[in-house]
């Protein structure tokens, strides 16, 4: 049965971390305020991140798990070979609930003018595409256009030279024979279409139409091999995200002494997650150097805390992130945004994916030391980082001067006049 574009709400489709969707829902309410009617899917452990929207809770991916098996045994991987084989294993899980979540999406657009996808959803975004559905647009927040630029986020974390165009087309194809199976039975069992082969993945990354990035221009430059329908927006994020209040026992760590370096690894899992929060416990104890840690999805136990450090539950980036001097965190794309636009220079210890790619870029911009994989967390290192990273001071640092530029930006408009002009 085929899928008719229609003249109902516009639909956006995000999944991924917290890191990736939280963006999508700030352009969502960006959308809802220009009277745009819209439909937000997403995984149901980030409903709370769709205050204000019309939200719908996506089957078939518990990204808990998912996030579990790519980042669990980060603390024994360090190479980029060994960060990807931990996403290739996520695969799996990704296969098992394939019709289920495509099955879901295509429900909920079924009626809709146009809708969104995030980038782990082209093919089936594509797909639906030859079976008529309404226009859908790629939002990403790692460049993923082919480019001679720069590799693939997902494979490298420095040039590749005449390799870099080639590498962004191998994750997808590394990825391929793990999904195709299912994949293909949906296709056929529910669309009416021909299976795909390998080559279908590198259409899909390339295919024509309105791909918008919510990153800056000054963090990556566009390319200037890309099509001209690829935007670099800026970033994503909410204009009254900085009201509410800190929690009573943040407020006074903090007002107890100078600003502290905040830490934190958002919704990295690891198979032994004391033993990274021992390490980080005793560089600090160490060093003296005050700090806050926020707890992500890791279940932390409660160590035996010196002074210089406090332990809360997430707060909102841009509520803390002005009371620091500097971030310690793992390079997700919206944790880098958070810490960039906000001018503070950071230290970026990547666990999988485009990470490490993330950690380069701020250290290729002045914003921050060399990154310090987790495979090569240990104590002394660790220590001497976070002394590197607190003596260079925020006042005066490049990474202010990056922020000015970034915050010049408006990512959101940049994204929503496009969006709200499209039509079936």
């Amino acid at each position: 049965m085929s899928t008719s574009p229609g003249r109902g709400p516009f639909v956006m489709i995000a999944v991924g971390s917290r890191g990736d969707v939280q963006p999508l829902a700030a352009l969502a309410r960006g959308l809802v305020r220009r009277g745009v009617p819209l439909r937000f899917l997403s995984h149901p452990e980030f409903r709370e991140l769709a205050y204000g929207l019309d939200f719908h809770a996506l089957p078939g991916a518990d990204i808990r798990a998912i996030m579990e098996r790519m980042t669990g045994a980060a603390a024994r991987h360090g190479g980029r070979v060994d960060l990807f084989r931990e996403f290739l294993r996520a695969a799996d899980l990704l296969a098992a609930g394939t019709r289920e979540l495509h099955e879901a999406c295509r429900a909920v657009i079924r009626d809709a003018r146009a809708y969104t996808v995030s980038p782990q959803l082209l093919g089936m975004a594509a797909s639906l595409s030859e079976a008529g559905a309404p226009p859908f647009v790629c939002t990403a927040l790692q460049p993923i256009d082919p480019t001679r630029a720069f590799p693939s986020p997902f494979l490298a974390a420095r040039g590749l030279g005449p390799l870099n165009r080639l590498s962004h087309f191998l994750p997808a194809g590394l990825l391929w024979p793990r999904v195709r199976r299912a994949f293909n039975e949906w296709r056929i069992r529910d669309l009416g279409l021909p299976p795909a082969g390998w080559k279908a993945t590198a259409r899909w990354l390339t295919r024509p139409g309105l791909r918008l990035y919510g990153f800056s221009r000054h963090v990556v430059p566009p390319p200037a091999d890309w099509p001209a329908d690829r935007v670099v927006c800026g970033y994503w994020r909410d204009p009254g995200s900085a009201e509410g209040t800190l929690p009573p026992e943040l407020e006074r760590f903090l007002a107890a002494g100078e600003p502290p370096l905040g830490i934190t690894f958002g919704s990295m899992l690891e198979e032994d997650p004391r033993g990274g929060l021992e390490i980080v416990i005793q560089a600090l104890k160490v060093s003296g150097i005050r700090a806050v840690l926020l707890r992500g999805w890791g279940e932390w136990g409660l160590p035996d805390l010196p002074e210089n450090v406090h332990i809360c539950d997430p707060v909102s980036h841009d509520l803390l992130f002005p009371r620091l001097s500097a971030v310690v965190h793992h390079g997700g794309a919206g944790t880098t945004a958070a810490v960039l636009r906000h001018g503070l220079p950071s230290l970026v210890v990547p666990f999988a994916l485009d990470q490490a790619f993330w950690g380069w870029r701020v250290h290729a911009l002045g914003a921050g030391p060399k990154p310090l994989p987790r495979a090569a967390l240990e104590v002394d290192r660790f220590r001497q980082r976070l002394e590197e990273l607190h003596s260079s001071g925020s006042v005066g640092h490049p990474a202010q001067d990056l922020a000015r530029r970034i915050q010049d930006e408006n990512g959101l408009d940049a994204a929503m006049d496009p969006l709200a002009s499209l039509r079936p």
